[in-house]
């Protein structure tokens, strides 16, 4: 029979209330590994009031120097982040993935397999891991190119309103305005796709690394490449089936995400992750023995 959504989910709450308050800690360690290790933020402070022409030589280097202080504890911070995220916190995550994975099969897996990211060639899984991540923040970039077009608008706008004394409320001058916004808004979504779709097609690479820890990096790239061509859309849907429960989340102030959500989720998405390896052993080796796929 076909592996449908809901069976994934059902195999889920299967293992999930086998071993539940193992499942949430896993979980919830888990939520602290995903996500990059870059973040961007807003402007600190309004500098619209400052004049230069009223400041000594003196007063200018060390507003200089300031600047060039914070934006080295910026860049110093982002390498830190970087760095932790690379050595420790992508092998415990595809430790928290073995976990998940053993306890769809095992009615009380080891909270030991959470070290499976650090105990089986943690070269390999961390070099992975880390190509994974810095694949995915060189495909992040392309978002900057509707952004880079939206400012160059705006600076050539305003200095074409200077050249001809036009006013900021001016029909032209909105209409402008109107259109750089929608070219932003498109723009953002159209770079979001690629980036979206390489999101999913590397899904599944801390779960190979689980079972397949010794496995070269460009062979990891192309089974989830292989693996996930086809089926994109089917994992796009199946984290979109938890929207709902992310609701109610956020009326429980995050409490009801922890303590099921979370835990359920994860499950779910492994429950994918070895239905998809199934079938690709299927496909490879005509005498596999389907049957072992959880049948309900």
């Amino acid at each position: 029979r076909q592996m449908t959504r809901e069976r994934m989910k059902d195999w889920a709450k299967t293992a999930l209330n086998r071993s539940y308050w193992k499942s949430v800690l896993v979980a919830f360690i888990l939520s602290f590994t995903v996500g990059s290790a870059t973040s961007s933020g807003g402007s600190g402070g309004d500098f619209s009031d400052l004049n230069f022409n009223n400041m000594t030589d003196e007063e200018i280097a060390i507003f200089i120097g300031v600047i060039l202080v914070v934006l080295l504890v910026v860049f110093v911070m982002w390498i830190v982040a970087a760095l932790v995220k690379a050595f420790l916190l992508n092998p415990l995550h595809v430790g928290c993935q073995a976990y998940f994975c053993d306890g769809l099969e095992n009615t009380d897996p080891n909270l030991g397999l959470m070290g499976r990211g650090f105990k089986s060639n943690y070269k390999n899984v961390t070099k992975t891991m880390f190509l994974r991540d810095l694949y995915l923040s060189l495909w992040s970039l392309l978002t900057w190119i509707p952004i880079a077009v939206f400012v160059g608008g705006i600076v050539a706008l305003t200095v074409y309103e200077e050249a001809f004394g036009l006013y900021e409320s001016s029909v032209f001058s909105t209409t402008m305005m109107i259109f750089l916004f929608i070219v932003l808004f498109v723009g953002l979504i159209a770079a979001m796709i690629p980036y979206m779709m390489k999101v999913y097609e590397y899904w599944l690479i801390p779960y190979i690394l689980v079972d397949n820890p010794d496995m070269e990096s460009k062979e990891v790239f192309a089974l989830t490449k292989k693996m996930m061509t086809g089926h994109k859309w089917e994992a796009f849907v199946l984290q979109l089936s938890f929207f709902g429960w992310y609701m109610l989340s956020l009326l429980t102030c995050g409490i009801l995400s922890i303590f099921y959500v979370e835990p359920y989720r994860a499950y779910t998405m492994a429950a994918f992750y070895k239905i998809r390896w199934q079938q690709e052993q299927r496909l490879n080796m005509p005498n596999y023995d389907y049957s072992e796929v959880w049948n309900g």
